[in-house]
């Protein structure tokens, strides 16, 4: 729609360590949570001392008065939860309106993105951040907060954010969750790198591949099993267009190839060459199953990711080709454009239909 999206991705410095168990206490008072659930909490989290030991000398006991247990599965909630507190000060502040809902922030535990339709709206959203945050004993590292543009534009628009009067860094690409945020907004860079990934992983399976005692088989299955589930880590979110179609196929070609020992020299044809491997070529046809499968489940759920899925964005589209659509690849897939988006969403409805559907793309040649 013809609108730039900028976002801040926040690291707070020792985010888990930092919080205090007063403040945390009275958040989870507050929240009406079981007086028993409480005195478990405070038992295991609260009532400790510790002491600092130096060879054979045990300094004076202290009580913890901060900090959660990493590694143990509360402390993600317990700072979710006191994230809440915090980034409730910025849920009347713009972000991005997406089916008439503002949207200015995403987190998971202390992995927090915000968001904005400019530069001013997130300096704003970020203020109120890191003001609140150090209310509540959290200190943001401006070193490591960084920011991103994503446009259409070749070029995308500069981003300068402060946060206690350091500048962040704005950078091209940021990795969130082993997922490549890229300022164009495509997904092929990450395609790209995922690829790089798997092949490295193929060189280091090089003396298996080599063997003459471990049967074609055995090589393929293997093959498919470290290094194809290295290539497809998050291809749910894959946009499917006739380049990224192209790159999953070759590099299908490129490990089958190797694990033949088919040099490019030879000039075999990957007709060929999956005669010799007594296999298909089915690497985007399980690209296509995922997705559709995680589309249908999330579709089921009124939650953000269905609303961020199918959610309106107001504006105006840009002159000439539009892009291929996340949605619009996954219709394509299905029904060769007979539908329409909408009648293509009304049968996630029906999970019956749904996994049906779903299966017969996956087994249907020339999909």
């Amino acid at each position: 729609m013809k609108k730039d999206l900028y976002l801040c991705f926040l690291d707070y410095s020792k985010a888990f360590d930092r919080v205090r168990h007063d403040e945390l206490y009275k958040i989870l008072n507050s929240i009406d949570i079981d007086g028993k659930d409480l005195r478990i909490v405070r038992n295991l989290y609260w009532d400790q001392t510790a002491a600092t030991r130096i060879d054979d000398e045990i300094s004076e006991y202290k009580p913890t008065k901060r900090g959660v247990r990493q590694g143990c599965v509360l402390p993600p909630d317990f700072f979710n939860i006191y994230s809440e507190m915090i980034l409730r000060n910025i849920y009347d502040l713009k972000g991005i309106r997406i089916g008439g809902v503002n949207i200015n922030n995403l987190r998971y535990a202390d992995d927090t993105v915000l968001f904005a339709e400019s530069e001013s709206e997130l300096q704003a959203i970020l203020d109120v951040v890191t003001d609140a945050s150090m209310e509540m004993g959290l200190d943001l590292n401006a070193k490591k907060t960084e920011c991103i543009t994503t446009s259409k534009n070749a070029d995308p628009p500069t981003c300068y954010l402060t946060s206690n009067g350091e500048k962040t860094k704005q950078v091209s690409s940021f990795k969130y969750f082993g997922y490549t945020i890229s300022s164009n907004g495509k997904c092929l860079p990450e395609v790209k790198r995922r690829i790089a990934i798997a092949k490295e992983a193929f060189f280091r399976m090089r003396p298996i591949m080599k063997s003459n005692t471990i049967s074609l088989d055995l090589k393929v299955r293997l093959t498919k099993i470290y290094v194809w589930s290295i290539l497809m880590y998050g291809y749910e979110r894959w946009t499917l267009d006739k380049e990224t179609i192209r790159r999953i196929e070759a590099a299908e070609m490129w490990f089958l190839r190797r694990v033949l020992k088919i040099s490019w020299a030879e000039r075999t044809s990957n007709e060929e060459v999956l005669r010799r491997a007594g296999v298909k070529k089915d690497a985007v046809y399980i690209v296509r199953k995922r997705p559709l499968s995680f589309v249908g489940h999330i579709y089921r759920q009124d939650d953000l990711e269905r609303l961020a899925r199918t959610g309106h964005v107001q504006g105006k589209r840009d002159r000439g080709r539009q892009r291929v659509t996340f949605l619009h690849s996954l219709n394509q897939g299905v029904t060769q454009g007979t539908r329409s988006k909408t009648e293509f969403l009304r049968l996630a409805d029906d999970r019956e239909e749904w996994r049906l559907m779903t299966a017969d793309v996956c087994n249907r040649p020339g999909t």
